[in-house]
């Protein structure tokens, strides 16, 4: 048990606006193998909290926790795919895109004075929240991590930026799991339930079967399993863990 306390960070299910609510597509990435914790794994673009994360614009966000996942989260998926989940990024040509994602990739302009400079803002109406998952302690690495459903921009493309990624696409959610299925990839539990949430389609019920399941409310119980024959089991009791109090969008 590595017994580190949880890092709070945001992932993003990328959906396909203009799919098929029936068998809904989304954009899943590849970690790169060089990557200590979960290198070669599928999983969302994501990552850890950053200092001025919660000085991005939000509106209608429930609280200012989160505002501030809600903006790693739009930061998280701009650096890591090249997606501009911001309201007026429509404005943007691509080449304009890719020149604020510089700005940021080089340190000359921060997350919150980019979009400021550029009167950009993120509403907390395009994340849908869709559940927590905290690693379980016998991991190396923590993270308590905010998870989102967001729909693709029209006319932005998702393009992996080289780096802690090695490859992403579009795949239907029943595909992806039933890779997952025939032991053709290696998935962790969050996203193993994301898939298979979604695999069901974009119901009116979705929400509540993101949420489920224990695991899903920052809860540790029973076993994670990574790969269709490999199962890991927590060795200790629920830790107790203060639960944020949030509107479900």
């Amino acid at each position: 048990m590595s017994g580190s306390e949880p890092k709070d960070a945001a992932a993003v299910i990328l959906l396909r606006h203009d799919g098929d609510p029936l068998q809904p597509e989304l954009f899943w990435v590849r970690r790169s193998e060089k990557l200590a914790f979960l290198g070669g794994f599928y999983a969302f673009p994501g990552g850890q909290l950053d200092g001025d994360d919660n000085e991005a614009p939000v509106i209608n966000a429930a609280s200012e926790a989160e505002s501030a996942m809600i903006s790693c989260a739009a930061r998280e998926l701009f650096e890591e795919l090249g997606v501009l989940a911001a309201r007026k990024a429509e404005t943007l040509t691509s080449g304009q895109r890719a020149s604020l994602l510089d700005d940021l990739e080089s340190g000359r302009m921060s997350w919150p004075a980019l979009l400021k400079h550029y009167q950009l803002y993120l509403d907390a109406n395009d994340f849908t929240y869709v559940g927590r998952w905290v690693t379980p302690p016998f991991s190396a690495r923590r993270f308590d991590t905010w998870f989102f459903l967001v729909n693709c921009p029209t006319k932005q493309e998702p393009q992996v930026i080289p780096g802690e990624l090695e490859t992403g696409e579009w795949i239907s959610a029943r595909a992806a799991y039933e890779r997952w299925q025939n032991s053709e990839v290696l998935a962790v539990p969050p996203t193993l339930h994301a898939l298979k949430t979604l695999a069901g389609g974009l119901t009116d019920d979705l929400i509540e079967r993101f949420l489920s399941v224990p695991n899903a409310q920052a809860s540790l119980s029973g076993a994670s399993s990574f790969a269709p024959t490999t199962f890991a089991f927590p060795c200790a009791h629920r830790l107790s863990h203060r639960r944020r109090t949030l509107t479900v969008i």
